[in-house]
């Protein structure tokens, strides 16, 4: 996977997500290499900012979605460990011996 320049000239980082690129943004993607990869001039005076846009787009939703479904575990995990604690007070508490 070749890493396309942005259209400032830098590279792009997908290191992100070299090894597992998000499937709904792949469209996006090669779209934006095959701009820089046909307008190897132009994409220094914006030529592919459309693409890379659409690019950006994309993967601001699809963080956007990984961040709520993160939240939405932590707050699982939070509940369960919260009862946990609470089932291990009332369980280690002593009993009055009579």
């Amino acid at each position: 996977m070749s890493f396309p320049s942005s259209s400032h000239g830098t590279p792009v980082d997908f290191s992100s997500f070299a090894d597992k690129p998000p499937v709904s943004c792949l469209k996006a993607i090669e779209a934006l290499q095959r701009c820089h990869e046909e307008r190897t001039v132009a994409k220094f005076f914006g030529a592919c900012n459309k693409v890379k846009k659409e690019l950006d787009d994309c993967l601001t939703d699809e963080y956007k979605v990984k961040r709520a479904e993160n939240f939405r575990l932590a707050k699982l995990s939070r509940q369960r460990f919260e009862e946990q604690l609470k089932s291990e007070s009332t369980s280690d508490t002593p009993k009055p011996v009579n």
